[in-house]
């Protein structure tokens, strides 16, 4: 009798932590001063261009070394925000130390609406995305909990999954990615951005040509 109360309390926490995961299969809002408990899952960025992509190396002697890997996309179709999408992967190749690395925040966010998530297809979940009060850093925390089992330790030789974050912005810039647990480093990375006055000017400009070209036609 007790191993059938135990198998089918089981089996209730395994549907509890299915239904779970499946609430979660979609970026969700992290406005300042929130949490995402956890991390919400979502499929690759659907469509787009890459705008632009960088791959830079980082070592803390003693504590760990990678490469952290940064896309910038535009037309992602499944950008509720309907701006650029920016993806994230920290590799941890323990050349340099045997530390796992416990989180990875970036900066320049500040003003701009943004949905989180991670890509469960491959790699190490976070456990937890979180943006500050000003709204300026989030963060992707790599230490796990009991709420979700796909959530570890980013450790020497493992890779984080692809962490996206979908935005508003309708422009990217240079931004900085910090990287910590028994050390710290600043990476450089993508961020969004809002466009320069000079930008905005030159693309209403366009705007102003391309509706005196129709009205010529008419």
């Amino acid at each position: 009798m007790k191993t059938i109360r135990f198998q089918r309390l089981m089996a209730l926490a395994a549907l509890a932590v299915g239904s779970l995961v499946a609430s979660q299969a979609h970026a969700l809002p992290l406005p300042a001063g929130s949490v995402l408990i956890p991390a919400a899952a979502e499929a690759e960025p659907v469509g787009g261009a890459i705008l632009a992509s960088t791959a830079t190396g980082f070592i803390v002697a003693g504590a760990f070394s990678g490469t952290l890997y940064s896309d910038v996309i535009a037309g992602d179709t499944s950008n509720p925000l309907g701006g650029l999408t920016f993806v994230y992967r920290v590799d941890n190749n323990g050349l340099s130390g045997p530390n796992s690395i416990g989180r990875m925040s970036i900066a320049s966010m500040l003003g701009f609406a943004i949905d989180a998530s991670y890509n469960p297809s491959a790699g190490v979940a976070p456990a937890s995305i979180d943006r500050n009060p000003s709204g300026d850093v989030i963060g992707f925390n790599f230490v796990p909990t009991p709420i979700d089992p796909l959530a570890g330790f980013l450790a020497p030789g493992s890779s984080s999954a692809r962490l996206i974050v979908q935005t508003n912005a309708p422009a990217y810039t240079s931004a900085v990615a910090s990287l910590i647990d028994g050390g710290v480093i600043t990476v450089p990375t993508f961020g969004p951005a809002v466009p320069e006055p000079s930008s905005i000017m030159l693309g209403l400009g366009g705007l102003v040509s391309l509706a005196a070209l129709r009205l010529r036609r008419r």
